[in-house]
């Protein structure tokens, strides 16, 4: 369990990455950003939650 939430935290800060990337490099782009950003928060999300629950 705990290597599928290190898993998924590291999609997320990878997805978030490419968020910039997609902020930074297209035009018009905000809306895009907008989306991959809050999709990174909330994978990473999902993997605090399995981590956590796989800790206690």
């Amino acid at each position: 369990m705990l290597g599928v939430a290190k898993f998924l935290q590291a999609l997320a800060l990878a997805v978030v990455g490419y968020a910039l990337m997609v902020g930074l490099t297209e035009d018009n782009s905000m809306g895009k950003e907008l989306y991959l950003l809050g999709t990174g928060v909330v994978v990473f999300y999902l993997g605090h939650l399995l981590e956590q629950r796989g800790r206690a």
